[in-house]
């Protein structure tokens, strides 16, 4: 028999892997085609790609005949059998679930609307569908056939739509298909490239009204260090990047915090687990390694570290003193909450940890420091609450928004 190809039902069947493709040609040339096509009215439903192989291998294959009532149960029977192959991605199940959800809400539509034009109700019953839509009650019954669930509808859905806008390149959902990348790792980015676009806006608006605060200084703290009498400083508290790239700055740091520090004074500082082991190498060259305090990640997600295999739920706070800590009467947690706060800066720390560990390591009048200002986390919580302070920033944009931060506060 002639059969024909109905492009919108062969667009349904996602395509097998190199490998799979290559398994099933070997099989057909040495078993021929085993299984029956299944045809509706001439229409392949499923064997497209033993179908491909045998026409153009010319083996001959038996079709069997499957009837439906109309078009969309037609899309259903193929989308659910689909949901049985065992090798399909994460992704193309749930692509499957979405269709098949709309191919079914379109048709509980269609009857209710049917419904209503027999009983001299339709334009109304329309209306109220279109306004108030009921939820979808198969939505679950469907979601467990795809074997997909509604954090991965969910994620999936913000794919497609960067897709739509051209975020997401069609490279990469051919890896989320294929296994090379996972829709956790493209939703991540898609988040990651948002906040930055987010923090570029906040900077360059920072930049275009920029009024200097005379104690942010614009440059490399290694470089500007004269800006610091020697011995006066209570304590250092601040945030350099977490990356190992990074780690070259920990001596500048250590040398820094060795001068300026009275002794008795702390630096204290988050960094990245993987800077951990080099820091406290380096900076116990300069300063008196004290302690290891912790801040825990509060809120619904943690971050996964793939490469190593770990959910992480916790960053390091190290803490240094020049000689010996000067008040050891003031007991200090080691374990701080910690809560997200970016409304400065992409990888700011919130207020609340940062004034923990100022009000218990200093007095009002003492003097704090930051190196790495950033969003100006610091000299935020130094200026409401009585501490003198002086801050660093390289990047012109940052520090412009520090400037604006406190002259907010000022103001």
């Amino acid at each position: 028999m002639q059969i024909k190809i109905d492009q919108e039902f062969k667009d349904l069947i996602p395509p097998l892997q190199k490998e799979e493709r290559d398994q099933l040609e070997a099989n057909i040339k040495a078993e021929g085609c085993r299984d029956p096509l299944t045809v509706w009215e001439g229409t392949l439903m499923d064997g497209h790609n033993r179908h491909e192989i045998c026409t153009r291998l010319n083996i001959p294959f038996k079709t069997v005949e499957i009837s439906f009532p109309d078009r969309s149960h037609a899309v259903e029977w193929i989308i659910r059998n689909q949901f049985g192959r065992r090798n399909l991605s994460a992704y193309d199940r749930t692509i499957l679930f979405l269709r098949l959800e709309d191919v079914l809400k379109e048709r509980g539509r269609e009857i209710k609307v049917d419904s209503g034009k027999k009983t001299g109700r339709g334009n109304k019953l329309e209306k109220v569908l279109e306004e108030s839509p009921k939820p979808f009650d198969r939505r679950k019954e469907i979601a467990d056939a795809a074997g997909v669930s509604d954090n991965t509808v969910a994620k999936v859905k913000k794919i497609n739509e960067a897709a739509k806008e051209g975020k997401v390149a069609p490279e990469v959902i051919q890896k989320i298909r294929t296994g090379d990348t996972s829709i956790n790792r493209v939703v991540r980015d898609l988040k990651e490239a948002a906040a930055k676009e987010r923090i570029e806006e906040i900077k360059a608006e920072a930049v275009k009204k920029l009024v200097s605060v005379d104690e942010i200084v614009l440059g490399d703290f290694r470089e500007k260090a004269d800006e610091i009498p020697d011995n006066s400083v209570d304590l250092i508290f601040t945030d350099p990047p977490y990356d190992r790239a990074a780690i070259k700055l920990f001596d500048g740091l250590g040398e820094f915090a060795a001068k300026k520090l009275r002794p008795g004074g702390s630096l204290v500082f988050y960094l990245g687990q993987i800077q951990l082991p080099s820091a406290l190498e380096i900076l116990s060259k300069h300063l008196r390694y004290w302690w290891c305090c912790s801040c825990y990640h509060s809120g619904p997600t943690l971050l996964r570290m793939n490469e190593y295999g770990i959910v992480n739920g916790w960053k390091p706070i190290l803490w240094f003193v020049k000689e010996s800590r000067g008040d050891k009467e003031t007991f200090i947690n080691d374990v701080a909450t910690g809560t997200k706060e970016k409304s400065h800066h992409e990888w700011q720390q919130a207020e609340a940890e940062a004034l923990y560990f100022i009000e218990k390591l200093t007095k009002p009048g003492d003097f704090v420091v930051d190196p790495f200002c950033g969003g100006g986390t610091t000299p935020a919580v130094c200026e409401k609450n009585g501490r003198k302070w002086k801050a660093f920033e390289i990047d012109p944009a940052w520090y412009a928004k520090s400037c604006e931060r406190i002259v907010s506060i000022r103001s």
